[in-house]
């Protein structure tokens, strides 16, 4: 079949290899700028590309049936909010977890793990690690401030709609994970503050602190994610910000900080 007769490649898909070469298009064109490989042998439309959620879907569902998505592709399909140098863009890796047993080789495209933490369905109905499996497993990649800022977004519920709907509000808005190894005690650590934080500005304010009052310097460092585009994150609403809540940081607040010296 000649290029001119091929079928028009659909937008916003993943197509394998042999899919392509079945439409009539060339090899000169999958290997061209006008397509992005997302795996090996599969490809989408670079000017037209396939979401962030489709390629993972593509992945499960096609390629690893038996995974799942872990890490840093877990913590943007529960759409935590990231620092924008985490946030995923056309041709990353995504992450993978396998059950334990043979070594799987990785890719250019992909990240494989191999554990035995479960797994919860993702408000895009894909298997992902659990939140609280994703918040441990994307710690290791957040500076202190920056995981400060999410522990606190967390414990507010100010987050995603889609985020909020999984988080429970019945006790603890979020359920931080037992100090079993140095990671876990680095995430329970900077949770306690976060949480003392809270509860000190609930009995110097009587209220209940926001976004705001994270911007306004009740988190020491402005997080980097504060000036992230939240367009990135798919099917996601932006995030409110109350930009009227007045913040006062003063002696008392300084003491529930401590010195502000986080790593950055």
């Amino acid at each position: 079949m000649s290029p001119r007769t091929a079928t028009p490649v659909p937008p916003g898909r993943v197509l394998l290899r042999a899919e392509l070469l079945a439409m009539g298009v060339h090899t000169r064109r999958i290997a061209s700028e006008e397509f992005t490989t997302v795996f090996t042998g599969a490809h989408t439309l670079t000017a037209h590309p396939a979401s962030f959620v489709e390629i993972c879907r593509f992945a499960q569902e096609r390629l690893w049936p038996g995974a799942v998505l872990s890490h840093l592709t877990a913590a943007q399909l529960w759409g935590l909010p990231l620092p924008e140098d985490l946030h995923w863009r056309l041709g990353d890796r995504i992450h993978l977890r396998f059950p334990p047993g043979p070594r799987r080789r990785a890719s250019a495209h992909t990240h494989m793990h191999h554990g035995d933490d479960g797994w919860e369905r993702s408000p895009q109905g894909l298997r992902v690690s659990p939140l609280e499996t994703a918040v441990r497993e994307l710690a290791p990649r957040l500076t202190d401030v920056d995981l400060k800022a999410l522990l606190w977004r967390l414990t507010l519920l100010d987050v995603h709609p889609q985020l909020l709907a999984r988080l429970t509000t019945d006790g603890p808005a979020f359920r931080l994970p037992r100090s079993r190894h140095p990671g876990e005690k680095r995430i329970g650590d900077i949770g306690d503050r976060v949480r003392r934080m809270v509860w000190g500005w609930e009995r110097r304010t009587g209220t209940t602190p926001g976004l705001a009052a994270l911007q306004g310097g009740l988190v020491p460092h402005t997080a980097s994610w504060l000036s992230a585009d939240p367009s990135v994150f798919p099917d996601l609403d932006p995030v409110d910000v109350d930009v009227d809540v007045d913040v006062d940081v003063d002696a008392d607040a300084g003491a529930v900080l401590g010195d502000g010296t986080d790593a950055a």
